[in-house]
């Protein structure tokens, strides 16, 4: 990746953007900004995938790449890696895709980031940013299948404005990932995808033996070291369903109530209510002690 990138992507974007909007019949830039998180998860159990009969009820007899690439996303906006509309395809989310793609799918599937990137703007709320002088050519492109062509064409993508606003917040990412994972995936591969379940050290080491072997194939240099992205989200997803219901609920609980509403409504955490308490001690951004036992949501 270029190294002054950083630094120019807002002038490129503010000198090109005009342009696009009136060259692409497709909307890569026009959008609605009247939809909110109702509307959009309608969207997203709508998403356009392929069908094939390769695909099985694993992830709902549907290609799961376009939902997994948008789960990885707003893991990135809840981790505040992704800080301003703009989604590069950077080693750390194509990592976190691959992550998900190997705890998930059978060895034998491949998966392939660059095509959801691409493809996700037939949906209406995700829009390509081709590279200056590249915007004629990404109109009439009908099909990128490798990381290179995309990124000789796009410097990246954005989400509708109202979207984003969605995404800054992380009760919103969480309903969102929650609706994805339960509109295109079974039980099993839910609990994967939500934190659910915590990998045993046998499990991660197989799991990053298919990350080597998929950066062996498509080439190490879209990827990032970041063994750590395995169990990063685990815990996030824990944090993210105390605060939400805590805030929710809008007054101060004690922990042994909160810990029975998590687990009401999200069975498939193991956490026990030392377990939540602890959560709630090491996370005082979010947490505040007020009594014995008693918390409340910043």
């Amino acid at each position: 990746m270029d190294k002054f990138y950083p630094v120019v992507f807002a002038v490129k974007s503010l000198l090109h953007i005009l342009s696009i909007v009136s060259q692409n019949p497709i909307g890569i830039i026009l959008e609605n900004s009247a939809k909110n998180l109702p509307e959009y998860l309608r969207v997203f159990s709508r998403l356009r995938t392929n069908r094939a009969k390769n695909w099985t009820e694993l992830t709902c007899f549907q290609a799961p790449h376009k939902p997994l690439l948008l789960i990885s996303v707003l893991d990135l906006f809840s981790q505040n890696l992704i800080k301003s509309n703009f989604i590069e395809l950077s080693p750390i989310l194509v990592e976190k895709f691959i992550n998900y793609w190997v705890r998930i799918m059978p060895e034998r599937k491949k998966g392939n980031i660059a095509l959801p990137f691409f493809h996700l703007q037939n949906n209406g709320f995700w829009y390509l940013l081709p590279h200056p002088g590249k915007a004629e050519l990404l109109i009439n492109v009908k099909q990128v299948d490798s990381l290179g062509k995309l990124k000789r064409i796009t410097c990246g993508a954005r989400l509708a404005d109202d979207l984003y606003e969605l995404a800054k917040q992380d009760e919103n990412c969480f309903t969102l990932k929650s609706s994805l994972a339960k509109a295109y995936f079974s039980p099993s591969a839910q609990k994967v995808i939500m934190g659910q379940t915590v990998l045993e050290e046998k499990s991660q080491e197989n799991s990053k033996g298919q990350v080597n072997e998929f950066k062996r194939i498509n080439g190490d240099q879209h990827f990032a070291e970041s063994d750590q992205l395995f169990l990063r989200e685990d815990l996030f997803d824990v944090v993210t369903a105390i605060y939400t219901e805590l805030k929710g609920h809008g007054r101060p609980l004690h922990y042994e109530v909160i810990n029975k509403i998590v687990l009401d409504r999200y069975p498939y955490f193991k956490f026990n209510s030392r377990q939540i308490v602890k959560i709630m001690r090491n996370h005082p951004e979010k947490f505040e002690w007020l009594d014995r036992g008693v918390y409340c949501a910043r």
